[in-house]
This record gives C-alpha cells, sequence and structure tokens, in this order.
C-alpha cells in the first residue's frame, strides 16, 4: 500500500510538471505513454519527434483537444494521427486525453478544495455525476476518497 501511495505521489508530480508547463531535457508522460529525450534538434524533424510535439501540445490542450483540431494543428489526416499515436504511444488518442484529464483531477483533488463540479469544468467534463462516475471507474475509489488519502500523506 505505501509502495501504492508513493507511485501516485511521483505521477501527480510528473504530471503536474507536465500540466504546468515546465519543460526538462527529458519529459516523462504519465501512464508510461512515452519517454522521449530531447537530444538534438534533428529529433524534432523525426516521426518520433513530432509525436513528442503533439504529445506536449494535447498536454497543454487536453481540455479541448479533439483529433481534428489536433490533426489540424500539425498538418496530418484526422485518421492518420491516431494511428501515429497508437504506434509510438500504444495508447488511442482518446485514452490520452482521459489520462491527462484524469492526472489532472488528481492534482485538482490533491490540492485544491474545489467543488466536483469546478474540477469536472476544469478538466473539460460536463458536470459533477459524470466525473465521479469515470473518476470511480478508473481509479476504484470516489473522488472524495482520494482527496482524504492524499491529505493524510
Amino acid at each position: 500500500m505505501k509502495h501504492r501511495k508513493y507511485k501516485e505521489k511521483q505521477e501527480i508530480i510528473t504530471c503536474k510538471n507536465v500540466v504546468m508547463g515546465k519543460r526538462k531535457s527529458t519529459l516523462k508522460l504519465t501512464r508510461g505513454y512515452m519517454q522521449m529525450q530531447k537530444e538534438s534538434e534533428e529529433t524534432y524533424d523525426s516521426e518520433e519527434g513530432k509525436v513528442y510535439q503533439i504529445l506536449l501540445y494535447i498536454s497543454e490542450n487536453f481540455k479541448t483537444a479533439t483529433v481534428y483540431s489536433t490533426a489540424k494543428h500539425f498538418h496530418y489526416h484526422q485518421k492518420y494521427l491516431p494511428n501515429l499515436l497508437k504506434k509510438y504511444t500504444g495508447k488511442t488518442f482518446t485514452e490520452i486525453i482521459q489520462g491527462y484529464k484524469h492526472d489532472y483531477a488528481k492534482i485538482l483533488l490533491a490540492q485544491t478544495d474545489w467543488s466536483y463540479e469546478k474540477i469536472a469544468l476544469s478538466i473539460g467534463y460536463s458536470g459533477r455525476r459524470y466525473f465521479c462516475n469515470m473518476f470511480k471507474k478508473k481509479f476504484g475509489m470516489t473522488p472524495d476518497e482520494y482527496r482524504n488519502n492524499s491529505q493524510n500523506c
């Protein structure tokens, strides 16, 4: 149990660094989406570098990003982009977006006293009920249980 709490804290810290825009030479995207190192400017011209840029874009726009808007931003066809992401991350576009939403929700639950309605709206969900159901389905505990557990650490 102690190892799990430590791992969750590490995920929160890592996600917070991504969400708050802190860039390091190595950017670890939570949940094992992928790890890439910025070795040289050539990296950004490769397919892997493009995926890195797309993931950065998604991390900054996860509340409103869609396949269409993201593909348009990077000049890709909307059917090609999800395949590219799946190839490099092993996750679908929706899974990546949901991962960022859930990670950001965990940060907000742990570090604010915002209502569930406000958290739901801030991560791009339509309301409290949907947010609470998705959170419980994903993490096996209610947002309230998560908030209480994170404050006890």
